[in-house]
Formats: structure tokens, C-alpha cells, sequence
């Protein structure tokens, strides 16, 4: 494995993975594994042959995105295009026994990621308390899955929102995880981005995006 690749569609592997494991998913159904492609990577080759990773840069423009027109907001960088992703089926009849119909949506640069997992509770509304647990189980089984040894927080930041948060090594390389969860009424979101931690840039875009989302 290339010790640059970029960690992306997290909501498709890595939530996929976790759906399972929070639904107690039997020990013989198939985990998905994080999606990587020679495509998360803006690389060039130096004169030594050695990788180099092309830090990301500030964006020129940005733009307000609604996934699916579900009432959440957040702001994205121009180049980001996010897309639908499709669950498999498993995985949505297992969290049909706690939700609606859930819908994940991935985008993503040469620098980051950024997910979007859409959880309609079939209760009417979400205290804070359920809230903040369940972005606790969220975050456990997303970080343990990606790295044994990852720390990982999920932290009451207002009466409906928690912000999560994840470090871990894949690859020798450094990754950190900023998100926040929140919710209205019987909606939740779950709004994530990872980036490498050496990417100061990167982080800095990761929090505006993170910061912006909202329900309304």
C-alpha cells in the first residue's frame, strides 16, 4: 500500500463497517475495508524517485451545498463535487431497525474528504443524552476500524450538535478526523472530513466545511 494514499469515501467503507458493528451485525457478514484509489493522490516523482504529496491549497471559490435537499447546509471548496453513495443492502436493513432510510454522500480533492451520512430516527425526536451516544458508538467502531491504536472524542457542542473527533495512522502516515453530529427533530447528520495531520491547509478547509454545516 502506498503510504500517501489519501483515506477516502469513509461513509461507504469505514461507516459501512461501523453500521455493522453498532447493529451487532453476525460475525459472518462481510466487512467493507476503507475505499483507496490511485486517484486520492496529487503525486509527483523527484529526482530521487521518492514520493512527494502535493499539499492542498486554498480554494478560490466556495459554494453552499444540500445533500439530496435533506435541510442540511454546509459550505464546500469549488473542486468538491459530492455524489450519492450507494449502501449495501445489509447494512440498510440493519439500521432500519433503529432508522429511516439512510443515505451517504462522498466527496473529495487531492487533499481530503469529506462525508455525509443522512439518519432518519424512527423515534420523533433525538435528546442530546441519545445524541452524544450515539456519535460516542459512531466514532469508536469508525477509528478502531481504521486503527487499533486511534484516539477518537465525541463532545456536547450545543443542545443538538456534538463534535467528533479521530487520530489515527494508516500506513505510517498521520491522519486526523474533524466532524460534527447533529440533529432536528427525528433527523440526524453526521458530517465528517480527513485529512493528513502534516496538511495544514487541509485542516484549515476542513474546519470551515465542518463548522458550517447546519439544519435548518
Amino acid at each position: 500500500m502506498n503510504r500517501y494514499k489519501m483515506i477516502l469515501s469513509l461513509a461507504v467503507g469505514c461507516l459501512g463497517l461501523g453500521f455493522t458493528a453498532i447493529a451487532q451485525q453476525p460475525p459472518t457478514a462481510k466487512q467493507r475495508s476503507p475505499v483507496l484509489t490511485s486517484e486520492d493522490l496529487a503525486r509527483s516523482r523527484g529526482q530521487s524517485g521518492s514520493t512527494v504529496v502535493l499539499s492542498a491549497v486554498e480554494p478560490k471559490e466556495w459554494f453552499k451545498f444540500t445533500p439530496g435537499g435533506l435541510r442540511l447546509s454546509l459550505e464546500l471548496p469549488g473542486e468538491l463535487d459530492p455524489t450519492e453513495a450507494p449502501m449495501p443492502d445489509y447494512v440498510l436493513n440493519e439500521l432500519h431497525r433503529d432508522y429511516g432510510d439512510a443515505k451517504s454522500y462522498v466527496g473529495n480533492t487531492n487533499s481530503l474528504s469529506v462525508d455525509m451520512l443522512y439518519l432518519p430516527s424512527n423515534k420523533p425526536s433525538v435528546s442530546p443524552a441519545e445524541l452524544k451516544s450515539t456519535a460516542g458508538r459512531f466514532m469508536k467502531v469508525i477509528s478502531l476500524a481504521l486503527d487499533r491504536m486511534a484516539t477518537y472524542s465525541a463532545e456536547p457542542s450545543g443542545k443538538s450538535k456534538v463534535s467528533v473527533k479521530a487520530n489515527f495512522t494508516m500506513a505510517d502516515e498521520p491522519y486526523e478526523l474533524l466532524g460534527t453530529m447533529q440533529s432536528r427533530g427525528r433527523e440526524i447528520w453526521l458530517v465528517t472530513s480527513v485529512f493528513r495531520q502534516s496538511d495544514e491547509t487541509a485542516r484549515k478547509i476542513a474546519l470551515r466545511i465542518v463548522g458550517s454545516a447546519t439544519l435548518y
